[in-house]
């Protein structure tokens, strides 16, 4: 049996036989998985500014991209958003999709792709995970003297990271550079975000000041006995915004 016929064998049962190959989408809004997209097996999406629907092509030029393509024949095409907005997959004419029909932001969305007839393709979305799998929370405490400029992973590394200061009598926290942070952070991505509560455990008022590229809104003050959370986000790779969204009180 030639290489030819060793492939068209493969594709008889199933199994995928082209190199996978990764296509870069970046139209802004609504925009085609092309067939040669879909077929190479990995799309990194980029580009849109709001949540948006891209159309997969349709079945019959899914088919004609494909080497020697036999019904029954399926691969595994994984969807990777890079943007903080959620892609809605449509099925273009012939192509059915069905399951997870949603990648969220900064996901990676998995489907199962297979030829059922000979014009007709069906796309079964089999699950998603986020671009950076952080740990679910972190706690770090300090007693240093004022001030104190954050270390490395202080304030970033968890999906809810809470921050406590002891230290008595009136204290000054500077954050770490933008930049900094988002190195700091694994597989950190534009558009990310992450809480952080800043707990204040001394005798006296904590005063947050931003790094380098880092704005605080709203409050950056903290009496003792008082925690606030505020939202993280990397709005680009070099700025950061921390948005000031909840009060606590410590009962002691």
């Amino acid at each position: 049996m030639n290489l030819a016929g060793f492939k068209r064998f493969l594709g008889l049962c199933g199994v995928r036989t082209e190199a996978e190959v990764n296509t870069a989408i970046s139209t802004v809004g609504a925009g085609t998985l092309t067939a040669a997209a879909m077929v190479g097996g990995m799309i990194t999406r980029s580009g849109s500014t709001a949540a948006y629907t891209d159309t997969t092509a349709t079945a019959t030029d899914i088919i004609d991209a494909m080497a020697n393509a036999t019904v029954g024949q399926s691969w595994t095409l994984r969807i990777k958003n890079t943007v903080a907005f959620a892609e809605t997959i449509s099925g273009g004419t012939g192509v059915t999709v069905s399951g997870v029909s949603v990648v969220p932001p900064l996901s990676v969305g998995t489907f199962l792709i297979t030829v059922t007839a000979a014009g007709t393709v069906t796309m079964v979305g089999v699950g998603t995970q986020p671009l950076s799998n952080l740990p679910v929370a972190k706690f770090a405490t300090t007693a240093a003297a004022s001030p104190l400029t954050a270390a490395a992973g202080d304030l970033t590394g968890a999906q809810h990271v809470f921050f406590e200061i002891t230290t008595d009598g009136a204290f000054g926290l500077t954050t770490r550079t933008a930049v900094e942070m988002f190195a700091d952070t694994p597989n950190a991505q534009v558009g990310q975000t992450y809480l952080l509560t800043v707990v204040n455990k001394g005798n006296n008022t904590v005063t947050i000041t931003g790094g380098t590229d880092v704005t605080i809104t709203a409050t950056a003050t903290l009496a003792t006995l008082v925690t606030r959370t505020y939202v993280v986000t990397f709005a680009t790779a070099t700025t950061i915004t921390m948005q000031d969204v909840v009060k606590g009180t410590i009962e002691t």
